[in-house]
């Protein structure tokens, strides 16, 4: 096991949908004899949803509000299953990023450090 080193490695990828993809950062180890690199399966999963969760927020960013989920999908620039966007906006939800309502979802993060300093200082009301 001394002459394998953990590295991070990028790596052109195929998802589910059969969309080619390129995934950043992806932990390997490497031979550093041979030069082989060796990528944990469990590893490239986690990069893949990783890129589906940035993809689905930066669109929600960018676009700010959405009228439903089928006007989010066709917004998408690689084509995701709708259960696979649920479970994304779900964590969203979770982590106060998104907030949906009557079919809306609305991107709601803060991502200004001024309007955070804003926040702190503003009074809050009953």
């Amino acid at each position: 096991m001394k002459f394998w080193k953990n590295v991070k490695i990028d790596m052109d990828c195929v998802d589910d949908a059969q969309n080619m993809v390129k995934l950043h950062g992806v932990p390997a180890l490497k031979n550093m004899r041979t030069g082989t690199v060796g990528v944990y399966p469990t590893e490239v999963v986690r990069a893949l949803a990783k890129l589906d969760r940035e993809m689905v927020a930066n669109c929600l960013r960018a676009e700010g509000m959405f009228r439903s989920l089928n006007a989010l999908m066709r917004k998408l620039p690689r084509k995701l299953a709708t259960t696979k966007v649920r479970a994304i906006l779900s964590e969203l939800e979770a982590s106060h990023s998104v907030l949906m309502h009557n079919k809306e979802i609305v991107w709601v993060r803060l991502e200004s450090p001024q309007l955070h300093g804003l926040l702190r200082k503003s009074k809050r009301l009953n």
